[in-house]
């Protein structure tokens, strides 16, 4: 901290702006800190409460689980509260303008920030783990993302009238099975084909695109004339795809416990 005794107006003058200038940095960014904070707590509110009802529904010997799984909420949206208190500490801290008060402000916006970081990874882990015991129950990845769909029949903005699941194809001489699409989304303009992925590779996305993709559109009169989008609906994945499905034009989802998560959009 500059010796103030020793600066002439001037000189005190421009410290004095530059650190209202700091005060005033400061002040904005802990608010937006603030407005992130509530936000999130009202989202997990509703997202909790959501849950209590799911898991009210649950076989009993669940039961321990779901308990477990509420004390973890409870204990999060605790630690929402005192990121909330912590942070209205700091937008009262931040209207001092001496050094001291400014690093102590510094230090509990890092300290914050940490807490935000663990709140979220703490609330994803819950998220997965909920998914899970509903895969555990028999409703695996294909009945979990037919039922998601069949709610709304909307995938990546686009209203679809109908879904089909399980679709075979086969050969008109032979009878011999050619392939199988998993899901498939019609409407007039769009058709949307779907394959279900417990783990996607960069093998079984090539195999998708090379073999699959070209019997189902040969064999399915449903796409004449429309505009296919192609899609693999995964719940883990290697990172090497990413950019491969990109390529390809392939969009990557992901159901979550309420929803369908975009990873990649398609083409």
């Amino acid at each position: 901290m500059e010796n103030l005794d020793n600066l002439k107006i001037p000189e005190l003058m421009e410290v004095i702006i530059r650190v209202k200038a700091e005060t005033e940095v400061i002040k904005k960014e802990t608010e937006a800190i603030r407005k992130e904070t509530e936000a999130m707590c009202k989202k997990n509110q509703k997202e909790i409460n959501q849950i209590k009802k799911e898991t009210q529904a649950m076989r009993k010997q669940n039961q321990k689980e779901i308990n477990q799984i509420k004390k973890e909420t409870q204990a999060i949206r605790k630690e929402a509260e005192i990121i909330r208190k912590e942070t209205d500490e700091i937008k009262k801290a931040a209207e001092l303008s001496s050094q001291k008060n400014m690093e102590k402000i510094e230090r509990q916006i890092q300290e914050n920030n940490a807490l935000d970081k663990k709140y979220k990874e703490e609330q994803k882990i819950m998220n997965q783990h909920l998914y899970s015991m509903g895969i555990g129950m028999g409703m695996g990845l294909e009945d979990g993302m037919f039922n998601l769909l069949e709610s709304n029949l909307t995938l990546e903005g686009i209203k679809y009238d109908s879904i089909q699941k399980n679709c075979q194809y086969h050969d008109p001489i032979t009878k011999q099975t050619l392939g199988e699409a998993d899901l498939i989304l019609i409407n007039g303009q769009h058709v949307a084909i779907i394959e279900i992925k417990h783990r996607l590779t960069i093998k079984i996305l090539s195999e998708f695109y090379l073999k699959k993709i070209p019997i189902i559109t040969k064999n399915d009169p449903h796409f004449k004339s429309k505009k296919i989008h192609y899609y693999i609906a995964t719940s883990s994945y290697e990172d090497a795809v990413i950019p491969k499905a990109k390529k390809l034009g392939i969009g990557i989802v992901e159901p979550s416990f309420y929803d369908i998560i975009t990873i990649l959009k398609a083409a």
